[in-house]
This record gives structure tokens, sequence and C-alpha cells, in this order.
């Protein structure tokens, strides 16, 4: 009989940190479109001709004329994150988190002087 460990690597599951955090972005950015709550912080901003779509920390932005073009380029951004593995790794790339040291000095209160 198997034990506990070798099931569980078995059925073990892998998170994509990166590739998480972006979509669960998105898909609160898409729920932004629908609603029309879209802020200065939103990936879709409205400006005179259509729409400015920048994915988040990804590098182009896009023009788009109309709101439904807005929600249809997100769903495909969505799909995209979820199946193309190319788009997956820019993704990757973008959303990385840099290593970074600790902090050497001590901080605090100084001891007082006797």
């Amino acid at each position: 009989m198997a034990d506990f460990f070798e099931l569980a690597s078995a059925y073990e599951r892998t998170e994509n940190i990166p590739l998480n955090t972006f979509t669960s972005a998105l898909k609160r950015q898409i729920e932004a479109v629908n609603s029309g709550n879209l802020t200065s912080r939103s990936w879709a901003k409205e400006d005179g001709s259509g729409f400015t779509v920048k994915l988040g920390k990804l590098d182009k932005s896009y023009d788009i004329p109309d709101r439904g073009k807005v929600l249809e380029f997100l769903h495909s951004a969505l799909n995209a994150a979820q199946s193309n593995a190319e788009f997956q790794k820019m993704v990757e790339d973008a959303y990385a988190v840099p290593v970074e040291e600790p902090v050497k000095g001590k901080r605090g209160r100084k001891p007082k002087a006797a």
C-alpha cells in the first residue's frame, strides 16, 4: 500500500502564481468594464475616440473603439492566459517577482547608554 507522501505527490497541484495574479486581476477588470466602473487605475481607460487598454504589466497598449470590443478583447486575453503557452510565458515574465535581499541593518530603538 502506498503511503501518504507518494499519493500526495501524485495528486499535487502546481500553482503558477504570476499567471494566477494576472487572471484574477483580468477578471476584476472585465467586471469593471461590464458595470461601467472605470477608474484611473483600470486597465481600460475611456478617451475621445474609444478606449485605451493596457493589460496590466504587459508592455503593449491597444486602442479599441467601443465597450463591446473591449469586453471581447479582455475575454480573449483570459482565454489566451489559460490555453496559449506563448502568452502565458509573456505574463510570467512580466509578473515574476524579483528576489530581494534581506535588509542587513538593525531596526528599532537603540539601547540606552548606561
